[in-house]
């Protein structure tokens, strides 16, 4: 074959894989669209996750998700309607509760809201219209109703040791503490079955697939999660997991499983409708590789934040030669690596941003006084140096005691007066403020400054103060971006993204955390998405980070009555 008609061949190959290439592309974006042009599949269902219906007809609704705290929705249906009337008369129903979900996606395969009603409010107003309202609570309000018990299995009247405490890598911790719990609650150790009369449910501790909540499966030789400490003396699950949740950057996944949908990764055996799979997933990334921002022209900006000698500042630091992760290097994957954040929402013609607010606060006082208490043995170092030379002078003068009197008179002068208070400066945030700024703010709680609790509390009420970004969003999906979860969208709650609004000076933009999603629509309206994205760094202090964990082993400690 002759080098010309070789060259042609090649072309006409070339040309034949770029057609192919492009038609699949295009296949996909149209995919894309009409899963954005779906209604979203709204179903109720009762007490025991027995389907009543789909919801359509409705006025309005809407659905949040919240990172870490436990979202909202509502439906709004006309007084008529099959599935109102059902809901109302509560009387007729053999279980009382009233569940929802919320798909995004009609396969399931997408983004999924699910939630127990909280109320249902039929409205007449004057005019003559009627309306019957459903809200809901999120299905994370769940593990507010779940109190981690000093020992699980164990009666409530016997509860030794008086704390439960297990340190570990943080999502393996949570995880086995909630397992634990569900154990106790499922497992009818101490108590009757709810239905005592059928035998199978004397075993059901050992049943998972017939839990109403489940722990998804996972590996501590997998977990590379931050390691910390989780105690509890009666607390909810949700307090306990609280501090663990922000040191680590963690968020609680918590997702109905529907007859259809893939079980979770490792399941082994069959799942009931409706059981609530509850996962702690790794959306962080901050005090690793990531960004907090960048520039139109220069891309976002890798930083690690790392924490200042003075234990007081964070340092962030510019990463020259950033890692990209293997998914952002794969164009067909979607979605958003905590270590690299690459989407930038941007408002104007044809962009994704209808409308969008940005706030700034500056940071505000640059030093912090602390303490109220003096430092431990301060006290009593003097009180025993009083009662020494008490009863020295007293032993010449023949009056036994005089060192308890003396004691006695003057501790009210010297009692919490030495070392009782400390003061730190932060000289980054003065130099950032200028001449003129706010001096001096006080920690709330700090009572002993001289101690582990002092530190941390001064090292939040810098945190507290500093400066922080906040933007609020309306976005058209999908131009280019495409909102979604399980691999359906480029970003999703807890993901970190930039928002560049028109007027921002030097097309500078922060990159923030997806920390609320907003789904609603409406008769006249099809369903849209509202974002609102805060601070990416988590709201605790990288001090508390490194000490919150010694701090809650030694509670424990002091719960157990080990350490006094």
């Amino acid at each position: 074959m002759s080098a010309p008609v070789q060259d042609a061949v090649e072309l006409a190959n070339l040309d034949a894989y770029l057609d192919e290439v492009w038609a699949e592309a295009k296949a996909e974006a149209d995919a894309r669209a009409a899963r954005r042009r779906e209604r979203p599949l709204i179903r109720l269902w009762d007490g025991d996750w027995n389907f009543r219906g789909v919801v359509s007809g409705e006025y309005d609704f809407q659905c949040e998700w919240k990172y870490n705290d436990i979202g909202a929705a509502f439906i709004t249906l006309p007084p008529q309607h099959h599935l109102a009337q059902w809901a109302m008369a509560h009387w007729d129903r053999k279980t009382k509760n009233i569940h929802v979900t919320v798909d995004k996606s009609r396969d399931g395969q997408d983004a999924r809201w699910g939630g127990r009603c909280e109320s249902v409010k039929l409205t007449e107003n004057e005019d003559g219209t009627s309306s019957v309202e459903l809200r809901f609570l999120h299905d994370l309000k769940d593990l507010e109703a779940i109190l981690c018990w000093p020992n699980p299995f164990l009666p409530a009247g016997v509860q030794f040791p008086k704390s439960f405490f297990l340190g570990g890598p943080l999502k393996t911790v949570l995880k086995t503490t909630l397992l634990c719990n569900l154990m106790r609650l499922h497992g009818n150790m101490w108590q009757l079955p709810d239905d005592p009369l059928d035998p199978s449910t004397w075993a059901e501790g050992l049943k998972p697939w017939d839990w109403s909540i489940v722990v998804a499966p996972g590996s501590i030789l997998l977990d590379d999660s931050q390691w910390g400490v989780i105690n509890s003396r009666m607390k909810t699950f949700m307090e306990a997991a609280a501090p663990a949740l922000a040191d680590a950057g963690l968020m609680i996944d918590c997702r109905r499983w529907l007859t259809g949908d893939p079980k979770p990764k490792g399941w082994i055996g069959p799942m009931r409708n409706g059981q609530l799979v509850v996962d702690i997933v790794d959306k962080s990334g901050v005090f690793e590789q990531s960004a907090l921002g960048g520039t139109l022209a220069g891309g976002m900006v890798r930083t690690v934040t790392k924490m200042a000698d003075n234990v007081i500042d964070d340092v962030i630091t510019v990463v020259a030669n950033p890692v990209v992760p293997v998914e952002n290097a794969l164009s067909k994957l979607m979605g958003t690596a905590p270590t690299y954040p690459w989407v930038v929402f941007r408002n104007g013609p044809g962009s994704q941003l209808v409308s969008g607010s940005w706030t700034w606060t500056p940071a505000t006082v640059a030093q912090i006084t602390a303490g109220g208490q003096s430092a431990p043995g301060v006290n009593s170092a003097f009180s025993i140096v009083t009662q020494l030379v008490g009863n020295l002078v007293g032993a010449v003068f023949l009056m036994q005691g005089a060192g308890n009197i003396l004691d006695t008179a003057i501790k009210p002068l010297y009692e919490d007066v030495f070392l009782a208070f400390g003061s730190v400066k932060s000289p980054l945030r003065t130099m950032e403020a200028g001449w003129s700024y706010y001096h001096e703010g006080w920690a709330e709680g700090s009572g002993t400054a001289w101690s582990f609790s002092g530190m941390i509390a001064m090292r939040e009420a810098f945190w507290k103060t500093r400066s922080r970004d906040f933007a609020e969003i309306d976005v058209r999906d999908g131009t280019p971006y495409t909102l979604g979860d399980l691999g359906r969208g480029h970003l999703w709650l807890g993901d970190r993204a930039g928002v560049l609004l028109d007027n921002m000076p030097d097309k500078t933009y922060p990159v923030l955390q997806c920390t609320s999603i907003t789904f609603a629509g409406s008769r006249d309206q099809p369903p849209a998405l509202k974002c609102s994205f805060g601070d990416p760094r988590i709201d605790q202090s990288p001090i508390t980070r490194l000490l919150s964990q010694s701090k809650g082993f030694f509670e424990a400690l002091k719960e157990t009555g080990v350490w006094a």
